[in-house]
C-alpha cells in the first residue's frame, strides 16, 4: 500500500474543514451571506423608491405613458398569465388598498 499524505485542512462544500473536524470559517461564511443579503434589501428599497418617483413623473404628465403604466387598453386581452404591471408592484410595496389611492398620492406628490 502506498502512503497517503496527511492533510491538515481541506475545502468541502465551500467550508474549510481542519483535521480535527472543525469548521471555523463556517461562521465567517454565514456572516458574509447575511451582510450580502442586508445590502440586497437596501438596493431593493432604492429601486422601488426610484420606480415610485418615475411613476409620479409619468402620472402627472398624463399622456400615452399614463396609459401604458396603468395598463388600461381597449380590446381583447392576450391568452395566458397576465403580465405584472408597474402599478401592481408599487401598490404592494406602498400598501394602499386600491390603485386609485396610489395614483392620487402620486399626483399630489405625497410619496
Amino acid at each position: 500500500m502506498e502512503n497517503k499524505p496527511h492533510v491538515t485542512k481541506f475545502k468541502y462544500l465551500g467550508c474549510v474543514t481542519t483535521s480535527d473536524d472543525r469548521c471555523a470559517s463556517e461562521m465567517k461564511r454565514t456572516a458574509m451571506a447575511k451582510d450580502t443579503f442586508r445590502k440586497r434589501t437596501n438596493t431593493d428599497k432604492q429601486k422601488l423608491k426610484r420606480q415610485a418617483t418615475f411613476l409620479g413623473h409619468l402620472m402627472r404628465r398624463g399622456k400615452l405613458e399614463h396609459l401604458v403604466t396603468t395598463g388600461k387598453f381597449e380590446g381583447k386581452s392576450n391568452r395566458g398569465r397576465q403580465r405584472e404591471k408597474i402599478m401592481d408592484g408599487l401598490a404592494t410595496w406602498l400598501g394602499p388598498e386600491k390603485v386609485s389611492d396610489t395614483l392620487a398620492a402620486v399626483k399630489d406628490r405625497d410619496l
